[in-house]
Parts: C-alpha cells; sequence; structure tokens
C-alpha cells in the first residue's frame, strides 16, 4: 500500500523523432519544460521511453550532466503486466516504480462506455495504435461493479492503484487533471480506504478480459515508433 506523501514536481522528455534524446536535443527539451514550469529546479526528470537512435550512454551522460548541474533531484525512466517481474526486481534492487497512466489514458475516467460510438480519428479509434489495445467489454464489466458498489470507475481505480496493485511505500503514482477541481478531487479519492473485496474481484475479472491485448512494458523500436506515430526508421 501507498502512504500519503508529500507532492513532488516532475517533467519529463518525450522522444519524439530519431535523436531526440541527443545532448543538444535533450538539453533544449528539458529547459524548455523548465520555463514553461517557471521552475529553476524540479524534483524528478523522466525519459518518457527510449530513443533508440541515439546510444543510452550518451543520453544517461547528459543526464547525468543536468543532474550535477542541480536542474533536478532525482531521474528515473519510464498494464498490470509489470507485476510478474519489474515490481519484484525493481524491489530487489531498492528502485521505485511510478505508475505513469493509472487510468488508461482516460479509459478508466468513467467516461466513455461500451454501447457508444468512438469518433473516427480519436485516440480510441481502433485503427490507432492505442486504440487497438482497447477493450471497452473490460471497462464497462468495471463500470457496472462500481455503481454496484457506489463509486465512480475513477475512484475505484484510483484506490485501486494506492491499495490493491503491489505498489510500496517508496513508489509513486503520476495523476493528471484538466481542472483544479479534478486534482482535488484526485487527491480525496486516493485518501480513501481499500476497496470493497467485490470491486477488488471486479478487476481482476477486467483484467482477465484485457491482457491478451494489453501491451507489455518493455516496448522494442517499432513499439516506440507505432506510439509516436512515426512511419519512417
Amino acid at each position: 500500500m501507498l502512504p500519503t506523501a508529500h507532492l513532488k514536481i516532475a517533467t519529463k522528455v518525450y522522444p519524439g523523432f530519431p535523436g531526440a534524446h541527443e545532448p543538444e536535443h535533450l538539453k533544449k527539451q528539458f529547459h524548455q519544460s523548465l520555463a514553461a514550469l517557471k521552475m529553476q529546479k524540479i524534483d524528478i526528470l523522466y525519459l518518457h521511453a527510449p530513443d533508440y537512435a541515439t546510444p543510452f550512454r550518451v543520453t544517461l551522460k547528459t543526464i547525468d550532466d543536468l543532474y550535477r548541474e542541480g536542474h533536478f533531484e532525482r531521474y528515473n525512466p519510464i498494464a498490470r503486466s509489470v507485476v510478474p517481474e519489474l515490481l519484484p526486481c525493481l524491489k530487489e534492487y531498492n528502485i521505485s516504480f511510478y505508475g505513469y497512466n493509472p487510468i488508461g489514458g482516460g479509459l478508466l475516467s468513467g467516461k466513455y462506455k461500451w454501447e457508444e460510438e468512438v469518433v473516427e480519428g480519436s485516440r480510441y479509434d481502433p485503427k490507432t495504435f492505442f486504440g487497438r489495445l482497447l477493450n471497452l467489454e473490460g471497462v464497462e464489466l468495471l463500470s457496472k461493479a462500481a455503481a454496484e458498489n457506489h463509486l465512480t470507475l475513477l475512484e475505484a481505480t484510483l484506490r485501486w492503484m494506492r491499495h490493491h496493485s503491489g505498489l510500496e511505500a517508496k513508489d509513486g503514482i503520476l495523476i493528471g487533471a484538466s481542472s483544479m477541481r479534478h486534482l482535488e478531487e484526485n487527491l480525496l479519492d486516493l485518501e480513501k480506504g481499500p476497496l470493497p473485496q467485490a470491486m477488488v474481484d471486479a478487476f481482476d475479472e477486467a483484467w482477465e478480459h484485457v491482457k491478451a491485448a494489453s501491451s507489455h512494458y518493455v516496448r522494442g523500436p517499432a513499439a516506440i515508433r507505432n506510439s509516436f506515430g512515426i512511419t519512417k526508421e
């Protein structure tokens, strides 16, 4: 279970094109982010995904240079597929895990239903990389279970992440919000206790529905290119 902890300010470097993690581009993107945040220093810098066009040694040397310059306190490279092997490995080496997509790109926000038509060209369009991974039947199962337990799907999801996901005190959950009200509601939900067993069972059942199509946390160059919409090497 995760305890209530103080908030941290973090940003990430996004490899939107081959070579994005070369020193010049990585530093430029990081400083642009600092300027947007109006911060001189942050707590954590994430690498959103690997840039396979840049040697990892070069990327990490640049990250270490920025760290030694005092721009951030920690750095950390960033599905339930993490549970069998990644979480035990991180625990063995005392490495924190930060859950960066707790509501599945908005799919578990409670806004989407099985019977609704998916808008063509949206992130949930089955023609897109993200859309191909979705299973709205599993979402509908969770929505019904949440209603039966007098919960919103979003609240149930955040409470599952905190109390039932296998995360520990040294780990964290990255939450997003489009307004201050959403942020306050998310934080209040995270303060609540464990879920009723019926809701936990529903999450387990939903996982059985979607795990065959769920993306693995280890992604090679082709998967990274597909997720960013890159069609060329």
